[in-house]
């Protein structure tokens, strides 16, 4: 088989043996883009169903994704794409992606052409589908702003040590970010060391544009400082004298389902309600947990007991369970729920429902469905309130999440970096976690209102 080429910065492409396969339908793109950024290569159907037909009724979008297999699978060569029946799962090893071989080239200390062929090459990320759906745009610039600080990151590590490229370097970190200072430095004087004044003079020209038009400020002193030198001719051209301080190579990150929730849903007990209406009250207990694995802030279990801390450590960052009893008082049925903290055994919840037999099953599914969303409520308070004293080192996805919530609620202007950075720990712990994704969201939505003389940019719209 020839090897797969995906491109993914600057919009979509497919090649095979230097041949663009072609995918009409844009959501196929898409999924295809969605599976290949997967740290596995896998993704439930349940999950592409929520970024990409997050409008549509469940049937209809369920149909649509079934369309979509249909068309890559005629599209693609034989056993690169596993359609299996909850997830689709992409063969990467058959695959060359432009962002997978821009981390392995800054791994190794060099800068790939695509981090110099344009300016704020992350935000070209699977261009051209913003508008397929609310949700996955929603995704998609959580995903652009992930790879822009990774790749930032390592570019500034990279900076002060590497002597043999840096104006490669300094310019790679540049288009990513136009307002770096310290790599527009870098880059002047890397400029000069090479005699060419005027490229320096050119850099810091659009440095002072770029802070003038989107900012209306100046650029540091520091940097005015350093121009004036190149002027009045006080910076030298020649060879750095200090020497490289070698840099590791990136060592490979580890995949993991991250930390969230474990939700354990015991069995039911029936007291006083007769054999042949058990059913009622299993029915519902079902109904419940079906809803509850729609949240992804948990991990839902059926039944048998909680376990081992020590047997959960590296998927859980917390474990819960929910008790119910009922039993009948006439023709209505009464259920009394409880929820539990697994550390503790402290109960932090609980409910009583009053059903008529005769209107059971039209009230089932609202009573489910406000249970399932007041949990969400309890567990996050609950969670909160025990995780308030830990050191931020050894919070999971879930629980970086709810501090930055709670972050957020300050309305603190000085916090609000804080919340951002414990978002984007979240969705490295945890790329399936899509409150993280939500609340960035929502931080870019209001940061010009909290943060008077900040102003909307085209980033965060």
């Amino acid at each position: 088989m020839n090897q797969l080429s995906m491109s993914l910065l600057g919009g979509f492409r497919l090649d095979r043996a230097g041949q663009e396969l072609r995918l009409r339908n844009r959501k196929a793109r898409a999924v295809l883009g969605c599976l290949a950024l997967s740290a596995t290569g896998e993704e439930t159907r349940e999950r592409l169903v929520g970024l990409l037909w997050s409008e549509s009724s469940e049937e209809k979008a369920r149909a649509s994704l079934r369309q979509v297999v249909h068309e890559l699978r005629g599209v693609l060569p034989a056993d690169v794409l596993a359609a299996e029946r909850l997830s689709l799962v992409l063969d990467r090893d058959a695959f060359d992606v432009d962002v997978e071989q821009v981390k392995s080239a800054l791994g190794q200390g060099e800068v790939h052409p695509a981090l110099l062929a344009q300016t704020r090459p992350t935000e070209a990320l699977l261009e051209g589908l913003e508008d397929l759906d609310p949700a996955f745009n929603v995704w998609l610039l959580a995903r652009r702003q992930a790879l822009h600080d990774q790749f930032a990151r390592r570019l500034e590590m990279l900076l002060p040590a590497e002597t043999r490229n840096q104006r490669t370097l300094a310019q790679a970190l540049l288009n990513l970010d136009p307002t770096h200072e310290e790599a527009c430095r870098q880059a002047m004087k890397a400029a000069v060391a090479e005699g060419n004044i005027s490229g320096a003079l050119r850099t810091y020209e659009a440095l002072w544009n770029v802070l003038g038009e989107d900012f209306d400020m100046e650029p540091s002193l520091a940097t005015q400082e350093l121009v004036a030198d190149i002027k009045s001719g006080k910076l030298k051209p020649g060879p750095r004298s200090e020497p490289p301080i070698l840099v590791p190579p990136m060592p490979p990150q580890p995949r993991s389902a991250g930390g969230r929730l474990l939700l354990l849903v015991e069995s039911f007990a029936a007291h006083g309600v007769p054999e042949e209406r058990g059913y009622l009250v299993q029915g519902f207990r079902h109904d419940l947990i079906a809803c509850l694995a729609r949240f992804r802030e948990w991990f839902v279990m059926d039944g048998g007991v909680l376990p081992a801390r020590d047997a959960s450590i590296d998927r859980v960052s917390g474990r819960y369970s929910i008790g119910g009893t009922a039993y009948q008082a006439g023709d209505r049925i009464s259920l009394v729920l409880t929820l539990r903290d697994g550390e503790t055994g402290i109960v932090v919840w609980s409910e009583r429902i009053d059903v008529g037999l005769d209107t059971w099953f039209e009230a089932q599914n609202q009573l489910v469905r406000g249970i399932a969303m007041s949990l969400t409520g309890q567990i996050s308070a609950a969670r909160l309130s025990s995780i308030a004293t830990r050191s931020d080192v050894s919070l999971a996805a879930h629980d970086r999440w709810l501090l930055g919530q709670s972050v957020i609620r300050s309305f603190s202007p000085e916090h609000w970096g804080r919340a951002r950075a414990l978002f984007l720990e979240s969705i490295a712990e945890d790329p399936n976690f899509s409150s993280s994704y939500s609340s960035l969201a929502q931080l870019d939505n209001v940061e010009h209102i909290v943060n008077p003389g900040v102003w909307r940019d085209r980033a965060r719209e």
